[in-house]
């Protein structure tokens, strides 16, 4: 087969034989007694290294939890951002499935009720979750931690054995040809492949998105893809393998344990995966019956995971992530839409990406692609395009690859595409981990290149300025014209106005990049020694030196995007004691109340608070889950921001009463409203309140059916109660007509005094007793942010995503005046307002 990955060991065979006294020397063994005695290596030389290459990532990661005072060495934790708002729910919600405490394919505790397949599906897939099934709640922080270790220690030991696949194949007469030291306990080739799969398993994709765990599942699963992915164009390119059908079924089955792990970062590694065959096919690397295998493999490996697939993507429709249909226009008329700016970036601005240190803390949403993949390996992969030792079409092929990643980060379009046809909300560039990926196997060949072969010809490279010195038979040239490109990088990132690229930034840099430019010297030269009988072992405690200092380049990395994500980190001791305070309030509801109906909280610990803790909620923060009931909540005249409709004081009693909502837990300064009473100091209960079944997810799109598209929220909210109970309830707090229709609210006389492009006062009337409320409608979901004052008394912010919603205005009584002032943005004011009296008796 002719590929990139198989090099001729005639090649080989001839510096062993030129060399004979080299190989008597250090007793190199003949290619095919390389074989052989790679065939025989110790088994438990291969256990070691690969336990080290899983130890090493958990120790240095345990090394600086211990350092930033992670739990369990203190009271910092990794709950933040989704960790913090949505994640630790879910993990609860596991817990209490698996302890018969909930639902598994629906659970009331979720909002207004969900179905939970799209949960399952999509956060929930992983083995590593089973530890909190294990733990008590107020250990689930050092859960998160430990969770976080054994994954990024599992990226570690997968990559390291798509590495050793690699070596192995390769001592058969592919890749590199490099001869193993099978009788020595580590070998050069082990420590080269665990510096870089460290390196990978620290790289800055895997770090920005510790707390993204679910998504590190299928980074732990790409290289075992990749894996087999070499294994099928190793075996069917061969003629006397082309009955065998290993290769083919690892192949389906990294597939399926990929998609399983997470369907959407396993469909970009499969779409890359297309890519790369398509480039190796066009530069005839490969021929159609390699590449046709290929299909089948992928393709069979979804086939079978269709039972897990079709149920994933079912859940999709009509949730936030559909942006088709009815989800289409429900975003274009009503709901802000959660998504970021499409841009297109220069390359110029990746360039400071692949230094060390280079994060901060608005890199969530507005991030580049976290492309670092160490430093110190930075010089050595652009070695790796300088060493006419490796083939050139190999070198293209790598450059191509590269290139064609940074053309989807570039190109909006293209990433719109990586992304599955949606921009993403948050964590942008969500498979720059490839970049990474693929320059930790340049790095690797370039580094086991580098170790093994000193004897073959490397083209002279002369400056008519600069005389090339030569060490070890490789041009001091190939180093320092490395050197001089990675410091060029360095110096344009810095230029180019990158707010990473600090002074000392570059400095730490700089330091390290020499430091590695040394190391690799030392190395080299050490082939001369190995020609003198010299010891051999000093470039291995080189490689060892490398190994050091790439880890303090990866620790150093580590740190710095650590403290930029978790300023608003949630602490373990505040986890404890929101979790005690939160149990002990619905305990004495359960003991003193009636649980059966919804309770809610002005203070949430997170939206998914009803989920975490086991009782009926009004607010689900969740992608995954239908927009109808965001919908409906905002049509009753809740705020929507984007992402969810959180429950927040200010609406009216008879929304609580459709909801049923029963109770409400405050931080004790809210006192009772109409309809209300003091249950406990911090606890307000609803005297009237429907039954929580009246409103569930199973007859919402009921219920917006009934709903006309220019009803404000209280004719919304009077018309579901209407339709809900009628004449049928007798408790029910507000008047009713001879038809028996019930009237829950009288609109305020509205009095405009003046508008401008500054400003509109108006002077409001009551027509009833009791608390006034407020709305204005959006226009074409215009973003606006306007100010709201009562009696010359600021009350709120309005118009955009953060506040468009029903307001309490106070309790005024029937014929009272009210003074109401909007201050504008330079615009006019977007709609008429209203204002409304719930009459309660």
């Amino acid at each position: 087969m002719n590929t990139q990955y198989k090099t001729s060991n005639k090649a080989y065979d001839s510096i062993i034989s030129n060399n004979s006294d080299l190989a008597s020397a250090i007793d190199i063994p003949t290619y095919q007694d390389n074989i052989k005695g790679h065939e025989t290596i110790s088994r438990s030389y291969s256990i070691l290294a690969g336990v080290l290459a899983f130890c090493i990532p958990a120790v240095i990661f345990l090394m600086l939890c211990a350092v930033n005072h992670i739990t369990p060495f203190g009271d910092r934790t990794f709950l933040y951002e989704d960790m913090k708002q949505q994640y630790m729910d879910f993990y609860a919600y596991y817990k209490a499935v698996l302890h018969g405490k909930d639902g598994f394919l629906y659970s009331a505790h979720s909002g207004l009720g969900s179905n939970m397949l799209g949960t399952w599906t999509y956060y929930l897939t992983s083995p590593f979750l089973i530890i909190f099934a294990l733990v008590p709640e107020h250990l689930f922080p050092a859960a998160v931690t430990f969770m976080t270790m054994m994954k990024i220690a599992a990226i570690g030991l997968t990559t390291w054995v798509f590495l050793r696949v690699i070596h192995v194949e390769d001592v058969k007469g592919s890749a590199v040809s490099c001869p193993s030291h099978q009788y020595v306990v580590l070998s050069a080739q082990d420590i080269i492949a665990i510096i870089c799969s460290t390196a990978f398993a620290f790289s800055g994709w895997v770090v920005a998105n510790m707390t993204n765990s679910m998504w590190l599942d299928a980074v732990i699963v790409m290289p075992l893809f990749a894996a087999a992915y070499v294994k099928v164009l190793r075996y069917y390119g061969e003629k006397d393998n082309a009955c065998n059908q290993r290769p083919i079924i690892y192949l389906l089955l990294s597939v399926m344990a990929l998609l399983y792990a997470n369907y959407y970062i396993g469909a970009m590694i499969l779409l890359f995966a297309g890519i790369f065959t398509v480039i190796l096919f066009v530069s005839k690397e490969i021929h159609i019956k390699e590449a046709l295998r290929l299909l089948e493999g992928v393709a069979l490996g979804i086939v079978c995971d269709l039972w897990f697939l079709i149920p994933a993507f079912m859940s999709l429709a009509g949730s936030n992530k559909d942006h088709s249909g009815k989800s289409a226009d429900a975003f274009a008329r009503f709901l802000p839409l959660s998504s970021a700016q499409e841009i297109s970036l220069s390359p110029i601005k990746l360039i400071s990406k692949l230094f060390s240190g280079s994060y901060d803390s608005i890199e969530i949403m507005e991030g580049l692609p976290n492309i670092y993949f160490g430093t110190a390996l930075l010089i050595i992969v652009i070695m790796f395009f300088f060493n006419s030792r490796i083939a050139l079409k190999k070198r293209i092929i790598a450059g191509v690859s590269l290139f064609t990643l940074v053309l989807f980060f570039c190109d909006k379009h293209l990433n719109i595409l990586a992304h599955g046809g949606t921009q993403p909300y948050g964590y942008l560039y969500r498979y720059s981990f490839l970049f990474s990926f693929v320059c930790i196997i340049l790095a690797y060949e370039e580094l086991i290149t580098l170790w093994q072969y000193d004897d073959i010809h490397m083209p002279k490279l002369r400056l008519k300025v600069i005389k090339i010195v030569k060490v070890g038979n490789i041009d001091l040239f190939y180093i320092l014209s490395s050197l001089f490109v990675t410091i060029l990088l360095m110096l344009i990132a810095w230029k180019s106005g990158s707010r990473f690229m600090t002074f000392k930034i570059v400095v730490i840099n700089v330091a390290i990049v020499l430091a590695t430019a040394v190391i690799i010297w030392l190395i080299i030269r050490e082939h001369k020694n190995i020609k003198e009988h010299k010891n051999i072992k000093v470039s291995k405690y080189a490689l060892i030196l490398l190994g050091l200092i790439l880890t303090a380049d990866l620790c150093f990395n580590f740190i710095k995007v650590y403290a930029s994500s978790s300023m608003m980190a949630r602490s373990t001791s505040e986890y404890q004691v929101r979790t005690a305070e939160i149990e002990a309030n619905l305990k004495y509801i359960h003991d003193n109340g009636d649980d059966s109906y919804r309770i809610v909280s002005l203070d949430p610990m997170t939206p998914n608070e009803s989920l975490h803790y086991d009782y009926k909620g009004v607010t689900s923060y969740n992608s995954l889950l239908q927009i109808e009931n965001r919908l409906l909540l905002y049509r009753m005249g809740f705020n929507d921001n984007g992402l969810y409709a959180p429950y927040e004081a200010g609406n009216t009693r008879c929304a609580d009463a459709l909801l049923g909502i029963k109770y409400i837990i405050t931080d004790g300064n809210i006192k009772p409203g109409p309809g209300q009473r003091a249950f406990t100091d911090n606890i307000i209960e609803n005297e009237y309140v429907l039954l929580d079944k009246m409103i569930t997810s199973s007859n919402v799109e009921t219920l917006l059916a009934i709903i006309d598209d220019d009803d404000n929220p209280f004719e919304v909210q009077e018309k579901l109660l209407n339709y809900l109970c009628g004449d049928s309830d007798l408790e029910n707090p507000y008047p009713q007509n001879d038809t028996d229709h019930i009237t829950v609210f009288s609109y305020a006389g509205v009095n405009p005094l003046s508008s401008s492009s500054d400003s509109a006062e108006y002077l409001i009337t009551a027509t009833a007793s009791g608390e006034l409320y407020f709305y204005m409608n959006r226009v074409n979901m215009e973003e606006r942010s306007l100010q709201i004052y009562v009696n010359g008394e600021f009350i709120s912010m309005y118009g955009n995503a953060s506040c468009q919603k029903v307001i309490d205005l106070g309790y005024y009584e029937q014929g009272e005046e009210v003074s109401l002032q909007i201050i504008t943005d330079g615009s006019p004011v977007p709609a008429d307002i209203v204002v409304a009296t719930e009459m309660i008796r």
